[in-house]
């Protein structure tokens, strides 16, 4: 196996014709991930970034991306049906990723309401003592 991780993620891009943005975006990953990765900059990613661009790209093999070994492209399991296999992964990654986010504004709303409490607490506490707390 001459090839790396990288050199063989950026394979895939090629192939497919997938730029950096496209792959940022498609699998979620973070802004300038694949730029560092192509430059040296980053010699590798992350496990949870590796899963990213699995679940957003189910034709690409997983083993071939981590060791090199066998196809690039694997056979989906359903290519007998006029489906493409990407549209039953991409509405379930859709909601996992909508219902993530309800969880993360649901977690903030209740962080801003502590805030409030807290700064209406301070507030009245200042008036009562007749000293300002400065926040």
């Amino acid at each position: 196996m001459d090839s790396t991780f990288i050199d063989r993620l950026l394979l895939f891009m090629e192939k497919e014709g997938i730029n950096d943005n496209q792959m940022t975006v498609s699998a979620g990953l973070s802004v300038g991930v694949v730029g560092k990765m192509r430059k040296g900059i980053t010699k590798g990613l992350n496990s949870a970034n590796i899963e990213k661009i699995l679940y957003a790209y189910p034709q690409l093999s997983a083993t071939w991306l981590l060791t090199g070994v066998g196809n690039m492209v694997q056979v989906p399991q359903n290519a007998d049906q006029d489906v493409p296999c990407s549209s039953d992964s991409t509405i379930e990654r859709l909601v996992a990723q909508i219902t993530d986010q309800a969880i993360e504004i649901g977690s903030l709303r209740e962080q801003i309401r502590q805030l409030k409490r807290e700064k209406g607490k301070n507030v009245s506490d200042a008036l009562t003592s007749g000293i300002a707390d400065a926040v």
